[in-house]
């Protein structure tokens, strides 16, 4: 299904974090190409811990089924379907368009760095 959202002229090249998200917008698991890779890749910092930390097989329920006995508020936080990604940012102030949507998908890990930075809180290695 994933090879099936995107033409195969995009699978013939690599492709940054933003560029896969905007490819798998309208896919039922438009962040599971990046969330995936992620949590596959290899950090040396965690030679120490790896046997805990580093996943061997990941698992994800389909549309409806939960691995508790019924969903809990909080629990689908990093879920790759898209119902999962969904969230919601009211902002106002001083510099902030009036009636502005921003339709551009992002990956809920990113909005924390971005209220950060609105609030010139991001240090410049972040």
């Amino acid at each position: 299904q994933l090879v099936a959202s995107v033409p195969s002229e995009f699978l013939a090249s690599e492709h940054d974090d933003q560029s896969w998200l905007a490819a798998m917008r309208d896919s039922e698991y438009p962040d599971a190409v990046v969330s995936l890779a992620r949590s596959m890749l290899w950090v040396p910092s965690i030679d120490a811990v790896a046997r805990h930390h580093a996943p061997d097989i990941v698992l994800t329920a389909s549309r409806g089924w939960y691995f508790g006995k019924q969903p809990t508020s909080g629990t689908m936080h990093g879920h790759p379907l898209r119902d999962a990604m969904l969230s919601t940012w009211f902002v106002s102030g001083r510099g902030i368009r009036k009636n502005t949507r921003i339709t551009t998908p992002c990956r809920l890990t990113d909005l924390t760095p971005t209220i950060l930075d609105c609030l010139g809180r991001l240090s410049s290695d972040q």
